[in-house]
């Protein structure tokens, strides 16, 4: 799977907004909508990204296997599901602890 964690990290470092890039660069809120979503944007949009914000491709995007990202987002779901609820055991929020636990 591509991902644009890179693109994130690359945007902070150089001090440039997802608004300078629509507004400034002309870049489609589609296409930031698209990368925000992990979706396919194509090389010349790339290009375009390393040109304004004069870096490499690798600081775009990444190359993650799939095994390597389902993980990831197991361990992401289970973050974000624990700080719903620290328990994980017979509350309000049972039916997300049980998702949980099978993860």
């Amino acid at each position: 799977m591509i991902c644009y964690n890179p693109f994130w990290e690359t945007l902070k470092k150089k001090g440039v907004t997802t608004y300078a890039l629509i507004n400034k660069h002309n870049i489609s809120s589609a296409t930031i909508d698209r990368i925000k979503k992990n979706g396919g944007i194509s090389t010349t949009k790339i290009d375009d990204f390393c040109k304004i914000l004069n870096c490499k491709v690798e600081e775009i995007i990444a190359y993650i296997p799939d095994e390597e990202y389902c993980l990831a987002e197991k361990e992401e779901f289970r973050a974000k599901t624990e700080k719903m609820c620290p328990c994980r055991k017979n509350c309000c929020h049972q039916s997300i602890c049980s998702l949980t636990e099978r993860a």
